[in-house]
């Protein structure tokens, strides 16, 4: 998202004030710009140069989920983006990142936020079996090791979460590292 100039951005109350000093300054006319969560997307201009555009989101509760709410729409609106291209491998790409859509909204994650979820179950209730300390036997376990050994480029994201949770979970991981997107 950050290289397509997309990022989602909290505004404290020091980062508010000094943007609305900036606007006063310059006499522009967006209006007061409150503390919060925004959607920044910069935004070319031959005219006036590039411009920045913040638009708040109101979606979701804590910092996660605002974020995965912001990089599923920003998804897609790739995937639009392909399928109006027409470009040759646009059926793969469009397949694969509606495969990534579906597995950011498995088990109920109505906000996209799945792998955000099981990152929290894994780190603060110690679930899946991979903190330490743990059984080297535990096949979770088995699965983060085996993945250090895959070939790049090979990720199968087909993994059913409700049926095995890590494999589906490291296999977003290293498709969205792959991608590189985020």
């Amino acid at each position: 998202m950050r290289a397509c100039g997309v990022n989602v951005s909290r505004l404290k109350f020091e980062e508010s004030r000094a943007l609305n000093e900036l606007r006063l300054l310059f006499d522009l006319e967006c209006g007061n710009i409150p503390t919060g969560d925004y959607r920044a997307t910069w935004v070319p201009s031959a005219s006036l140069g590039p411009k920045i555009k913040l638009e708040p989101i109101s979606a979701g509760t804590g910092a996660h989920e605002k974020f995965w709410i912001v990089f599923s729409s920003f998804l897609r609106g790739l995937i639009e983006e392909i399928r109006q291209q027409g470009m040759p491998d646009a059926l793969d790409a469009e397949n694969s990142a509606g495969d990534l859509l579906r597995l950011l909204r498995a088990c109920g994650s109505g906000n996209h936020n799945w792998l955000s979820n099981v990152r929290n179950d894994i780190t603060y209730q110690h679930q899946y079996g991979v903190w330490t300390p743990t059984s080297k036997r535990s096949q979770d376990v088995k699965s983060i090791r085996a993945l250090r050994r895959k070939e790049i480029g090979v990720v199968r994201l087909d993994h059913n979460p409700n049926v095995d949770p890590m494999n589906a979970f490291l296999a977003g991981c290293q498709y969205l590292i792959e991608l590189g997107i985020l």
